[in-house]
């Protein structure tokens, strides 16, 4: 999972995610707490967290650095048919990897909120492997960075707005071809 930002200057746009890998610890803070209240307390965090339920019922609360959950495989086993949210301090929409753990994981759904919005992508998705997956992603990034920058050069964009809304845009574009339902909506 990883809220990463679209990285739009006014010099350049760059869209390669950037790879982190952070090892988590268990968070006794919101263990046990309902979706909303864990949502409303993890959105502006600087540090991603993510909670998974199963029929309402909170299994799984973990907490850690800047952008990336790791699950074990027992944990991971454990979310067939769950709800996983989390964080992105970012306030970027759905990476690569969150797009692989909703297929992988046979989640029912997950879900990112920052200080704007709250993403969902659920379904179940058409079962594409990783190296699908990842083409299609960077071929829509490709296509909205082009379509972005254009938009900034003319001023009909400002580059705060292209960055804030690249992932969106992408989510947008590809939600379908994946086999999911996206939406966003005001946090």
């Amino acid at each position: 999972m990883g809220g990463r930002g679209s990285g739009y200057s006014k010099a350049t746009a760059s869209i390669n995610p950037l790879p982190s890998r952070v090892r988590w610890k268990r968070s006794e803070g919101l263990v046990g707490a309902g979706l909303p209240d864990v949502e409303r307390s993890i959105k502006g965090n600087k540090s991603e967290s993510a909670a998974v339920y199963i029929g309402g019922q909170q299994i799984l609360f973990k907490d850690g650095s800047r952008n990336y959950v790791d699950f074990s495989p027992k944990e991971a086993a454990a979310m067939k048919g769950a709800v996983l949210t989390h964080n992105h301090p970012g306030g970027g929409s759905f990476s690569p990897a969150d797009i692989l753990i909703i297929n992988g994981y046979g989640l029912k759904e997950i879900r990112a909120v920052s200080t704007d919005y709250t993403y969902s992508l659920s379904g179940k998705g058409k079962g594409l492997t990783k190296k699908d997956v990842m083409s299609i992603y960077k071929n829509e990034s490709t296509k909205v960075a082009v379509m972005f920058r254009e938009k900034i050069k003319s001023g009909e964009m400002t580059v705060d707005f292209a960055n804030k809304n690249h992932g969106h845009e992408i989510m947008n574009g590809i939600s379908e071809k994946l086999g999911f339902s996206y939406k966003r909506t005001k946090t």
